[in-house]
């Protein structure tokens, strides 16, 4: 009896560290990776190299473009796809004096650049 509980109580909490072990990576990996870079003296563009798994690139820049267009996402002058040897690259040009982290910020919080299924 005193064997069955201590496997038990093992089995019980090696199956929370896989779940907290899972919730973890989940959560580490389902937002874009972006940078900031800075074109000429008074622009500035945000790069994007990696979306989430399941995430259609073409579908993301159409959504951009739709938020852009419907005014509900200021600040964007062009949103472009850069196809390079060694990854995917997205740019998305800002206009003249937007405050880059600021548009950063609104576009990570929009749900086209997350993957909430994990």
């Amino acid at each position: 009896m005193c064997r069955d509980r201590i496997f038990r109580r093992e089995r019980t909490s090696r199956a929370r560290r896989h779940r907290s072990a899972y919730k973890t990576v989940a959560a580490a990996s389902h937002a874009a990776k972006a940078a900031i870079e800075e074109t000429t003296k008074d622009r500035e563009s945000i790069i994007i190299t990696e979306i989430p798994y399941q995430v259609n690139k073409a579908r993301l820049m159409s959504g951009i473009a739709e938020l852009v267009q419907t005014k509900k996402l200021e600040g964007i002058s062009d949103v472009r796809d850069e196809i390079l040897a060694r990854g995917m690259r997205i740019v998305i040009e800002l206009k003249r004096g937007e405050e880059s982290q600021l548009i950063l910020n609104n576009l990570s919080n929009t749900r086209r650049c997350r993957n909430r299924s994990a």
